[in-house]
């Protein structure tokens, strides 16, 4: 009987924990939904700052200034956070052309605002980015260092 108690309430304990770890991946697949629409309304607003569509409000203007400051972000097509680590990007053919400093600058400005998204604020951490052109990986974050890029030829 007391075989039959401890095998009971290791059960127990065995649902509980899968209770519990269905909830927090619920929940971390819900964090991560919020975390990408957030992501894809900023770069939108960045894109249509860009191109003067926008004023600096956030709202659509016809006889607006195109801001060269936010001009990295017409190269993002697609930008999508995979986990708090991780996250693949989607550029423009026009990416291509450009200099491996000129990709770099672009992705660590995105960097930036993928950590925005991620931690509220700009910290330290990075994350591991891929970065597709079609359905071409044309680069990738290095291990040791995730804001140096490894460019395919």
């Amino acid at each position: 009987a007391e075989a039959e108690s401890i095998a009971i309430a290791e059960s127990v304990a065995k649902f509980e924990a899968e209770s519990i770890a269905i909830a927090e991946s619920a929940a971390n697949e819900e964090w991560m939904t919020s975390v990408n629409q957030s992501l894809d309304n900023s770069l939108t607003q960045m894109q249509g700052w860009a191109l003067g569509l926008l004023d600096r409000d956030g709202y659509p203007t016809e006889n607006g200034t195109p801001d060269p400051y936010f001009a990295w972000a017409l190269f993002i097509v697609d930008a999508q956070v995979e986990n708090e680590n991780k996250a693949i990007v989607l550029v423009g053919s026009e990416f291509m052309s450009l200099s491996e400093y000129e990709k770099t600058s672009i992705i660590d400005y995105l960097q930036n605002v993928i950590q925005n998204e991620l931690y509220g604020a700009s910290t330290p951490n990075s994350v591991y980015i891929t970065i597709y052109a079609g359905n071409n990986i044309i680069g990738k974050s290095k291990i040791l260092n995730m804001r140096e890029y490894k460019w395919e030829d």
